[in-house]
């Protein structure tokens, strides 16, 4: 993780690429907002070569539901040119996720934002864990 670097979608940190069931592709990374309700991470996945007309993609990441101490952690899948594809906020009791939506024609890479809203009082924790996932 490049904390001091990756705070614009032009500085988004490059994400390893991991294959899970069925041959679709994922993306996993664990982070931190410090300080929350300011910092932003930015993150890239590249889109999978020789995915069919169609394919999806979606994010979930986790921070309150995971024991740290951000609250409303919000989640945003952005194309190559910035334009939001979708978006999540977590919630006391579920995760944050997003909706699939096709995969841009012609992307070069999907970029995960995160941030959140606040830092609760009583939880030092300010750490996240989040994947993308490319359906074919």
């Amino acid at each position: 993780m490049q904390n001091a670097t990756n705070d614009t979608l032009a500085g988004a940190e490059a994400l390893a690429t991991s294959s899970f069931g069925n041959g679709n592709t994922a993306y996993y990374v664990d982070g931190d907002l410090t300080p929350a309700g300011t910092d932003v991470d930015y993150y890239s996945a590249a889109v999978p070569a020789n995915l069919p007309v169609g394919a999806t993609v979606y994010a979930s990441c986790g921070g309150q539901w995971y024991g740290s101490g951000l609250r409303g952690l919000t989640i945003a899948l952005h194309d190559d040119m910035g334009n939001t594809l979708t978006s999540g906020v977590e919630t006391a009791t579920l995760y944050a996720y997003t909706s699939q939506v096709p995969v841009p024609t012609g992307a070069q890479n999907i970029y995960l934002e995160v941030s959140a809203q606040s830092q609760d009082p009583m939880v030092t924790g300010t750490y996240y864990s989040c994947g993308v996932y490319f359906n074919p």
